[in-house]
């Protein structure tokens, strides 16, 4: 009876930290041709720092209705912690960027509001760094 206890406690503890494992989100490159998932990485400071300083150098509102261009690619960047921006055009948390290259234009950033709204800016940066960092060459 007491072996059964043992084997039922050490099945619920590798259960809950396989549930936690799943709850950890990782840093995705799309590639928008393709329609998939090419790499995947694991977040880290120095990303979130660089997608931080992209949040502080948010410069305009992108100005195309379609800010998901058929060429290029995404980087999904979830921001743990989150970042709270203060900038003339957003003020708020945000907890996951999105940094869209098109294959012939400028890089620019989408996140979501509070309130589920997708916000596209242009921003001031070096998008080269994150693909650096990230180890990505298109």
């Amino acid at each position: 009876m007491v072996k059964k206890v043992i084997v039922c406690i050490f099945l619920m503890g590798f259960l809950s930290i396989h549930t936690l494992a799943q709850t950890h989100r990782q840093i995705e490159i799309f590639d928008i041709a393709k329609g998939k998932v090419v790499m995947t990485s694991q977040p880290n400071p120095k990303v979130n720092l660089e997608v931080g300083k992209y949040l502080a150098g948010i410069s305009s509102v992108y100005p195309k209705l379609n800010p998901v261009p058929r060429e290029g690619f995404m980087i999904k960047v979830p921001l743990e912690p989150s970042v709270r921006v203060k900038t003339q055009l957003f003020t708020g948390p945000v907890e996951e960027v999105i940094i869209i290259f098109p294959a012939y234009e400028n890089p620019h950033l989408m996140f979501f509001d509070d309130r589920g709204r997708a916000l596209v800016f242009n921003f001031k940066g070096d998008a080269a760094k994150l693909l650096e960092l990230l180890n990505f060459k298109p």
